[in-house]
């Protein structure tokens, strides 16, 4: 592991014990670099802010399973996504609350649009992505990332499997025929 990693593990650690009983909100990056024996230099050396901070824990945690595909069916991997969130619940139940501009939320839809953009013209064989294609992609992302986030907070919810063929059954028409292996 390269000391860059092991660094931001580090504060990845720190925000995760603060997260026990402090709200998302309340928690600064003073108190991150407190929690984690480290200092503001170094914190903005490897973050612009927190929220860079869990933007990198959802990357690493995502593209971890993201990078299986196309071995395994797109439904597979949104399942295993929920799964990875099911189980760090914690987390995730408690940056997904916050709506700031920099949200894990706001995060999560860029990076659902690139992750179709990339799978499309790496793995379905587009040269070149279309506005309407762009425009589905666009939708589809915000719409699943915010039920993503509807279905984290919720006491009682669906299994993660109920919810990828939720997810996949409610894609534009255009974006469901063009994705490869979906698993559906």
């Amino acid at each position: 592991m390269a000391i860059q990693d092991a660094t931001k593990l580090v504060f990845e650690s720190a925000l995760r014990k603060l997260l026990l009983t402090t709200s998302f909100n309340k928690i600064t990056v003073q108190s991150l670099v407190k929690h984690s024996n480290s200092t503001r230099p170094t914190f903005y050396y490897h973050f612009k802010d927190k929220y860079d901070l869990v933007s990198w824990i959802y990357q690493r945690q995502s593209s971890e399973i993201i990078k299986k595909f196309p071995a395994i069916t797109w439904f597979d991997v949104i399942v295993n996504l929920f799964r990875t969130m099911e189980q760090d619940y914690l987390f995730y139940s408690k940056v997904l609350v916050d709506d700031d501009q920099n949200s894990l939320v706001n995060y999560m839809v860029d990076y659902d649009v690139e992750v179709y953009r990339t799978m499309l013209l790496t793995v379905g064989g587009f040269q070149k992505i279309d506005e309407q294609l762009t425009f589905d992609i666009q939708f589809h992302a915000f719409a699943c990332v915010h039920m993503t986030q509807l279905w984290i907070l919720k006491k009682e919810r669906e299994t993660p499997e109920q919810l990828a063929h939720k997810l996949i059954t409610a894609m534009p028409s255009h974006l469901y025929e063009v994705l490869p292996n979906r698993g559906i």
